[in-house]
């Protein structure tokens, strides 16, 4: 599909939104002269909803902070200016596609406004990538190196490092938590094996980062017992 106009959003045919999502968005975007503007969102799962935070922040670009790229990485809660993406576009047959491609995105705007209300309601099947234990987990670090190749060929060294942080956070942390519920224990263990191998494959000098020491101490435990391959104990750990 091709867009003709100005701006872009993308609505997944599965979710809902406020009836004033547009209306909302685009004049917020409008009236500030932004080129994306963001809104809070609703996750619905099978059984409860949760509030998603599409950022702490008002008007803002990456020059003035540069962690924005950090903000809910979903493309569904954001209209976009057409034209950034005009040398980016999300990658065929990667998952986390929002990951490796919004971050860059909301890098190239020139202002970013934030509508502090939760106008787009995400459902969260049970079948997606989130719910799913398979090598698809392991695209998340081949999202993570698009973007940091992004901003490190665009003169954007201190973006690329903030990125780095993320192998802790999506990589080693918030996959292992994916992992742990696979149902057959012993294919999880195997997965958190594969995971520590991708982990240092992708950033070697990981157990140097800083983002490690944010984490309470049960996690640094788990961190330092899945360095160690004790991926028994830490399957233990999390009472399995």
């Amino acid at each position: 599909a091709r867009c003709h106009g100005d701006y872009v959003c993308f609505i997944d045919s599965d979710d809902v939104i406020d009836i004033t999502y547009v209306e909302k968005l685009m004049d917020a975007l409008l009236s500030s002269s932004s080129d994306i503007a963001v809104c809070d969102m609703r996750y619905i799962y099978d059984d409860h909803e949760s509030f998603s935070d599409g950022g702490q922040f008002a008007l803002s670009n990456v020059n003035d902070n540069p962690a924005l790229v950090l903000i809910n990485n979903s493309a569904c809660n954001k209209i976009f200016k057409k034209s950034l993406f005009d040398d980016i576009d999300f990658p065929k047959g990667l998952a986390y596609e929002d990951l490796a491609t919004i971050p860059v995105i909301v890098a190239k705007a020139g202002n970013v406004v934030k509508v502090n209300e939760p106008l787009y309601f995400y459902y969260q099947r049970s079948g997606s990538i989130a719910h799913s234990i398979n090598d698809k987990l392991f695209d998340i670090y081949k999202a993570i190196k698009r973007c940091m190749d992004y901003f490190n060929s665009h003169d954007m060294t201190e973006l690329a490092d903030i990125m780095k942080d993320q192998y802790i956070v999506h990589g080693l942390d918030l996959t292992t938590l994916r992992i742990k519920d696979e149902p057959d224990k012993q294919k999880a263990i195997e997965y958190l094996d594969k995971n520590m191998n991708c982990l240092k494959q992708y950033y070697p000098d990981w157990e140097k980062d800083s983002q490690l020491k944010q984490y309470p101490l049960k996690k640094r435990i788990i961190f330092y017992l899945l360095k160690h391959k004790q991926y028994n104990i830490v399957m233990k750990a999390y009472g399995r």
